[in-house]
Formats: C-alpha cells, structure tokens, sequence
C-alpha cells in the first residue's frame, strides 16, 4: 500500500523519510522543495527580430500572419516600380489596341428565316447520291418511266455485280413505254 509523504509517494518497501519543515533549502519552495524559478508572463513570449520575408518563399500560414505588415517606404518604392513598368508597357497596350481596331472582323451570316416554298423546292429535288431499287419501282409505279430508267441506270453503275439485272430491268420499261 503506497503512502503520501511531503509530496512523495513512498512504497512500503522503502523507509519513509520524515521531511522537516525547519529544514529549508536556499532557493527551494519550502511547500514542494522543488528549486524556485523567476515566474515569466504567459502569452507576452520574449520580443525577437521580426523575421525578412524574401518575396516569392514559401511559409506556414501561420508565419505568413505573424510577418509585420511591408513598411510604407517600401510600398512606396513599389508603386513606383509599377508605375514604371506601366510606362514602359503603354506603348505596347497602344499598339495592340491599334491592330485589333484596324483589323475587321470576319461577316457574320446573317440566320435565315424558314421560308416554306423553299423547302417545299429542295424537297423535290433529286438526290442523286440517294437511289434503291424500291425508289426505281415507286417511279415506275407513279408512271415516271424516265426516272426509273434514270435510277435504274444509277444503280447498275452503283452495284456492278448486279449491272446485268438492272440493265434488264430499265429495258423492260423502255419497251413498255414504248408500246
């Protein structure tokens, strides 16, 4: 079972050792016994040089926020260097503004509004990319002979391995028409 004695916890093994309160050392705590240290501020740390920020460096958010604030000698010495440099940039600012203005811009083409006789014109004109054999038979079948002659032909050139069919199949109706 342990024992607290003067702010020691003894063992049972070990002897406890009555501590005098007459006895006091020079530059101890009579109370503890523990050596006396000056007591310093909490939260006032001792003032050190404020660190130099060379520009472009890398910090700590935190070291960012306790750098002081750039002097206003400084501040000053860099407007004026921005000012300079904005002097020396006016006459390129100039002559890019020139060129763009002197450029004219491409035409835009104007929408065109839906007009119905116009589609209603490109809807009966005949692609002549576009042809079956089923497109060929409806001619044939409307009674427009020469655009199914025309298709035909289209498509023996289309498919030569079947020219032979749609030659027979156009001569059939160049002799009905001409009956």
């Amino acid at each position: 079972e342990a024992i607290l004695a003067g702010g020691y916890l003894l063992s049972p093994e070990e002897p406890s050792a009555e501590i005098d309160p007459s006895e006091e050392v020079a530059g101890q705590d009579p109370g503890t016994g523990l050596p006396e240290e000056p007591i310093q501020a909490v939260g006032a740390p001792e003032e050190a040089a404020p660190p130099v920020v060379v520009a472009g460096t890398r910090m700590r958010f935190s070291d960012w926020l306790a750098t002081p604030s750039v002097p206003a000698a400084a501040a000053a010495s860099a407007s004026t260097r921005a000012a300079s440099t904005a002097r020396e940039e006016a006459p390129v600012k100039d002559l890019i503004d020139r060129f763009i203005q002197s450029q004219t811009p491409p035409p835009t083409p104007k929408a065109t509004f839906y007009k119905p006789q116009e589609a209603a014109k490109r809807s009966l004109a005949d692609d002549a990319g576009l042809v079956t054999e089923t497109l060929a038979k409806l001619y044939a079948a409307q009674g427009n002979t020469a655009k199914a002659i025309d298709a035909y032909h289209r498509l023996a050139l289309k498919h030569p391995e079947k020219s032979s069919y749609f030659a027979a199949l156009a001569k059939a109706l160049e002799d009905k028409t001409s009956n």
